[in-house]
């Protein structure tokens, strides 16, 4: 727990930035909208819906013209959304003080996962080996250095907190014990999704290292089927849950999806729990690339299994842990490929590495050339990465979301023009000058393309422009986040936005568009029109073409080379 404080401690400088904003403001009682959310309710509410009066959100361009008429992404969190009140309750402007509360919360579940490890059974030395790479784990560098995933560290302490006490029901037969360990598993829910976690290792318990009889180890898991079942009926019954989005995906409204979904996501999960994989830039491949990357990460996964098939084939608890960490990445396949949600897969992954290398830790032997990689990527690189994730991060942040590169004259009677960026920017763009107290309201942002595609910018009229794109938007998964490739566009669809309106002209052939005309209510040089764009990385004041000329703008990653 020392350790985990010490490598975060550089974190505590980094402040806030994209979810965090939106946080801030319904934290404050400050959110410049009609309807008000409720803290607790609707903390991690990013695409609401009808709940937030969305009609307003959408005019001012924090949702895309892309984005489905229909999509929504509301998360149900108010243990962790509690976390974040005593926050602004306790110390609202002192963003260091906020770091080191979640940095305790991380502290507290490296501990709670060292605990873990001695109470399931890993020897003394072996749990220590463990509960080191887990402490240093680069994937949760996240949950170090941003304010918004605190909630995987809470949902870590109360999810470890679960499965010690379930063992110790299974050993000592006091009902009390399981009472606090249902109630445990209740509140990692309700701090975050990734909670389901605690239950792969509960079930992975019962079906391996339990001698009772079935019907016995059946009823064990009773309460917290019983739990989980009255957790999704309140999470459905307030509202809660994705849809229309391709990178999430409901297992209960499209279990088809989700079959496809773990089947390329799982090995990139276990690629990127095992030997650091950078699976994130997944979400930037194209189809075939994808394949191709999910391919090379099966080939991974079996070279793994093949490396400790004869320690769980020999070994019972290692059986336990292989397949809770199994269990455990399957919901995690509903979100799109990140390395911060490996929480839960870490206890089953670093204990098997530990137990694997028991005799190297032990001093019997002599590590192979494998253990040796293994040591070196999951203890001195991990721990380097730990803490240079919260600082990439930011920087990553601040290219895609250029908040500190936005002129101090603007007002919300501007309208925010970027002809590239990502659809997660314009919250960012609109609340940034509001939240730094340089405008009195927040600033309408339209977004017209990707900052990942090349397009072609024409001018069709003195208030018009045509863009084409010719792999056409939604081209890739990170661009997808509010609109699904199962709801194609049709030529001619309108979309309105306050001051302009989108036509599409020409799809591609799987219904995504590729011309579209963008038509404002003012010429294009009305000075209230504040056009942007991407030059490297800076983010630039632009100005529309003359009419009839065309232009060529490029994507950022294409402007280094």
């Amino acid at each position: 727990m020392a350790l985990a404080i010490l490598l975060g401690l550089p974190s505590l400088g980094q402040g806030i930035a994209a979810d965090d904003l939106i946080h801030r403001l319904i934290l404050l009682g400050i959110w410049p909208f009609p309807t008000e959310p409720n803290p607790i309710m609707h903390l991690f509410s990013f695409i609401p819906g009808s709940t937030l009066g969305t009609d307003v959100l959408r005019d001012l361009g924090f949702l895309s013209w892309t984005a489905d008429p229909e999509v929504s992404a509301t998360f149900f969190r108010p243990v962790s959304a509690v976390t974040h009140v005593l926050d602004y309750q306790l110390w609202p402007n002192v963003f260091w003080l906020q770091h080191l509360h979640s940095l305790l919360w991380y502290a507290a579940s490296c501990g709670g996962a060292y605990l873990c490890f001695r109470q399931f059974g890993v020897a003394l030395p072996l749990a220590a080996f463990a509960g080191l790479m887990f402490t240093v784990e680069d994937a949760h560098g996240l949950n170090v250095g941003w304010l918004a995933n605190r909630n995987a560290s809470v949902c870590l302490v109360f999810g470890v907190a679960s499965m010690c006490l379930h063992h110790r029901w299974r050993q000592e037969s006091r009902w009390p014990l399981i009472v606090a360990s249902v109630l445990c598993f209740i509140l990692a829910m309700f701090s975050a999704e990734a909670g389901i976690g605690a239950l792969a290792y509960i079930a992975a318990w019962e079906l391996v290292m339990e001698e009772r009889s079935w019907p016995r180890r059946l009823l064990g898991l009773l309460p917290y089927g019983v739990a989980l079942l009255g957790w999704l009926i309140i999470y459905k019954h307030l509202g809660h849950g994705v849809q229309w989005s391709d990178i999430y995906v409901d297992p209960g409204t499209q279990p088809g999806r989700f079959l496809l979904a773990c089947f390329e996501r799982l090995p990139m999960m276990m690629a990127a729990q095992w030997l650091q994989i950078p699976i994130d830039l997944s979400n930037a491949l194209t189809l075939p690339q994808r394949v191709a990357f999910s391919g090379l990460c099966w080939v991974i996964t079996a070279l793994i299994f093949r490396w400790i098939w004869s320690l769980i084939k020999d070994r019972k608890e290692a059986r336990f842990w292989a397949l809770g960490m199994f269990l455990s990445f399957i919901p995690l396949c509903a979100a799109f490929p990140m390395s911060r949600v490996l929480t839960f897969s870490g206890l089953g992954a670093f204990a098997l590495i530990a137990i694997k290398l028991g005799d190297w830790v032990n001093g019997i032997a002599e590590p192979s050339r494998f253990q040796r990689l293994l040591f070196w990527i999951h203890v001195p690189c991990a721990a380097a990465l730990l803490v240079a994730a919260p600082l990439a991060w930011f920087g990553m942040l601040s290219v895609m979301m250029p908040t500190e590169q936005l002129p101090r004259d603007l007002t919300p009677k501007d309208t925010l023009i970027v002809m590239q960026s990502h659809e997660l920017a314009s919250a960012s763009l609109s609340l940034r000058p509001l939240i730094d107290g340089h405008t009195d309201g927040p600033i309408p942002v339209a977004i017209l393309s990707s900052v990942f595609s090349e397009m072609s910018v024409t001018r069709v009229a003195m208030n018009a422009l045509e863009i084409r794109i010719a792999d056409g938007w939604n081209r890739l998964p990170v661009d997808r986040l509010t609109r699904s490739i199962d709801r194609p566009w049709r030529q001619g669809d309108t979309v309105s936005r306050s001051g302009y309106r989108v036509q599409v002209i020409e799809l591609t052939d799987d219904g995504r568009p590729r011309v579209a005309r963008f038509t404002f209510k003012k010429p294009l040089e009305d000075p209230k029109h504040r056009w942007f764009t991407f030059k490297g990385l800076d983010f630039v004041e632009w100005s529309p073409p003359p009419m009839g000329e065309t232009i060529q703008l490029f994507p950022i990653h294409s402007q280094f080379f």
